[in-house]
């Protein structure tokens, strides 16, 4: 994940994050590489490792997010740039394969179709993992993990995310990928200085905790593809739309 994105805000903070989870040498290694190092040869994951993306979560929002600070203290925090343009598919992309835009081709939401490019997700199906992942209400991160999902789940409300979320987590998937998408809709309608977008905000750190409580030991890792400004909307490099959270805790 840290290799995902083009500029570290903090070199420190990311060697850090990389200690947390075992690793103090490997900063500046290639994506699949690292890929490698904590998926295939299971670096300190122990059981496994989820990760929740939340979709459209700046870095200041996320500083306010109590559940999210608590995962803060107990493990490593980085500040990570999203790759230019900040927008989903694309960045969903480079979450996936560790490479940006300028490689990967994404440009925009509306590019068809998938990338034909390696991931952290078949990495770890090739190494015997069982892969889950679930969508809220957006199939897309699934589609473009490329058949790198053995479950794969798109939920229509917050109830059925919920629900699918905890079947994952119950499972014995040993990488988790959950997306909710309820704080980018907020900002989308209301803008990234909204009370509804803090309160969509307040509700993915309720996510958090739940996922804190039934991750059995696997590593949590927080991440956002994107902010909002303050009116609504992303796609540019403003501060607030491409500086984002990556927190990461766990055994």
């Amino acid at each position: 994940l840290l290799a995902a994105f083009p500029r570290i805000v903090s070199r420190a903070a990311a060697t850090a994050a990389l200690c947390a989870l075992g690793h103090d040498h490997i900063v500046g290694l290639s994506p699949l590489r690292l890929a490698r190092l904590f998926v295939v040869e299971k670096c300190a994951l122990g059981p496994g490792v989820v990760v929740l993306l939340v979709d459209g979560l700046g870095r200041s929002p996320a500083l306010k997010l109590p559940q999210l600070r608590a995962l803060r203290k107990a493990g490593a925090d980085v500040t990570i740039q999203a790759a230019y343009p900040s927008k989903s598919r694309p960045a969903y992309i480079t979450l996936l394969t560790g490479t940006p835009p300028a490689l990967h081709g994404g440009r925009n939401n509306r590019t068809p179709g998938g990338h034909g490019l390696d991931t952290i997700l078949a990495r770890a199906r090739d190494a015997g993992m069982t892969t889950a992942c679930v969508g809220d209400r957006l199939g897309w991160f699934a589609e473009l993990a490329e058949g790198g999902c053995d479950v794969a789940r798109t939920t229509e409300t917050d109830g059925d995310f919920v629900r699918a979320a905890d079947d994952a987590l119950a499972s014995d998937a040993k990488v988790v990928f959950l997306h909710w998408l309820g704080v980018d809709w907020s900002g989308h309608a209301h803008g990234g200085a909204s009370g509804q977008y803090g309160a969509a905000a307040r509700d993915a750190d309720a996510l958090v905790k739940m996922i804190v409580e039934r991750a059995r030991g696997r590593v949590v890792a927080v991440v956002a593809d994107h902010g909002h400004a303050a009116h609504g909307g992303h796609g540019g490099d403003e501060p607030e739309v491409v500086q984002v959270p990556l927190v990461l805790s766990g055994p």
